[in-house]
């Protein structure tokens, strides 16, 4: 029976975790996911429209 401190998964969760916390900690001052929009105008929906008729 392997020893659980020796397990590769084990390893890879850990440093995963760290570089995702980490990550958090140096972007708190980026912009949230709320403030990003897509806008789509008129001239979009025409085009994906003409697009999607022809095929």
């Amino acid at each position: 029976m392997k020893k659980w401190h020796k397990e590769p998964l084990l390893h890879f969760l850990i440093i995963g975790s760290l570089i995702f916390v980490l990550f958090s900690i140096v972007n708190q001052d980026e912009i949230t996911v709320s403030d990003n929009k897509i806008v789509v105008t008129a001239a979009d929906m025409e085009r994906l429209s003409g697009n999607w008729s022809k095929k």
